[in-house]
């Protein structure tokens, strides 16, 4: 099983160092979390922000670190080691006929911190590139042009099938490394401002306590 710590959010300040102050491991191909939502909730606008932090590069063409679906239909979350070229890069993908999936533009190779990674779902959107967006450590990607969503598609995030952090729900791909300060928005696309901010001193990204109604 891995090892949970209790989490610490601090509060906003002029500085500091990043302050992460509790993680949960997984340990690469021995566990994972999983949830099966007993109902969906809205599954054309959500946002997921989590900050990650890896442990390595390893053989495994990708490292999910998010996954939502079953064999047929998923989406996951996963860092793209394909040809160690460029690895590293993250892609947010979908399993259903619709492409590989959009990617970042940056490879992330940074095994010493976290990344705080925020993905806004939004398929109501009329300009493709709108419909998801991604954020690392506060700055937007700039992600791939192909396979963007249809309009208002839905996905299996939020859907009443497996959820799962640390491996695909296919039982591959799995990923070796921490996670803290985890939220998950049902119905609503928010950008990285909400979950932390750039410390104007240090330029380290850092938590901070989401607070607002945030319920349909």
């Amino acid at each position: 099983m891995g090892a949970i710590i209790p989490r610490v959010v601090t509060e906003d300040s002029a500085s500091g160092a990043q302050v992460i102050g509790g993680s949960f491991i997984i340990n690469k191909g021995e566990n994972y979390l999983k949830r099966t939502p007993s109902s969906a909730g809205n599954r054309e606008t959500w946002t997921w922000s989590a900050w990650v932090k890896r442990d390595a590069i390893d053989d495994s063409t990708h490292q999910t670190f998010f996954s939502a679906g079953d064999g047929s239909v998923r989406t996951n979350f996963m860092f793209d080691n394909t040809g160690y070229t460029n690895p590293g890069t993250i892609q947010i993908n979908y399993q259903a006929g619709q492409g590989s999936g959009p990617y970042s533009s940056k490879c992330r190779r940074d095994f010493s911190a976290f990344y705080h990674i925020v993905v806004a779902f939004d398929t109501t959107q009329a300009t493709a590139a709108n419909r998801i967006k991604c954020w690392v450590n506060g700055v937007e990607d700039v992600l791939g042009t192909n396979a963007f969503p249809n309009q208002n598609t839905e996905w299996d995030v939020n859907n009443t099938k497996i959820h799962r952090i640390g491996m695909n729900v296919t039982d591959g791909e799995p990923f070796g490394g921490r996670y803290t300060n985890f939220y998950f928005i049902d119905g609503q696309a928010l950008d990285a401002t909400h979950f932390g901010y750039t410390d104007p001193l240090t330029g380290t990204r850092r938590p901070k306590k989401l607070t607002g109604n945030y319920t349909n």
